[in-house]
């Protein structure tokens, strides 16, 4: 004998929806949230200069690359750097409110019809 179909369905709850790269449409916040964020810094090693790329690694030897224009004056190969990461939620919020402005002045013209090219 199977089980009653809706014992079944009260058992397994569907995940909240939470945006990713799987479930895009999913709401997210904005501007985002920033509890329980913090500063962070990294050690990071300029392994060589290829052109303007600093092709870096980090001192858990994932490695990554950054415009050359971005470091410090006087950085070359063989230096080490703390990189420092920090929220800006002024930032966020400028940015968010100029987004909305921008978004309002190109709507406000349309009158909902097709385009023509």
């Amino acid at each position: 004998m199977s089980p009653d179909r809706s014992a079944v369905d009260a058992r397994v709850r569907a995940p909240p929806a939470i945006a990713s790269h799987r479930n895009p449409a999913a709401p997210r916040p904005w501007p985002p949230t920033l509890r329980g964020a913090r500063a962070m810094s990294h050690s990071v090693f300029i392994d060589r200069i290829e052109g303007g790329v600093a092709v870096m690694t980090t001192d858990a030897g994932k490695p990554f690359q950054l415009p050359k224009a971005l470091l410090p004056a006087g950085m070359g190969e063989g230096r080490w750097l703390t990189m420092s990461f920090a929220p800006d939620p002024a930032k966020d919020a400028a940015m968010a409110g100029k987004a909305a402005a921008l978004r309002g002045k190109l709507s406000a013209d349309d009158d909902g019809g097709d385009l023509s090219l």
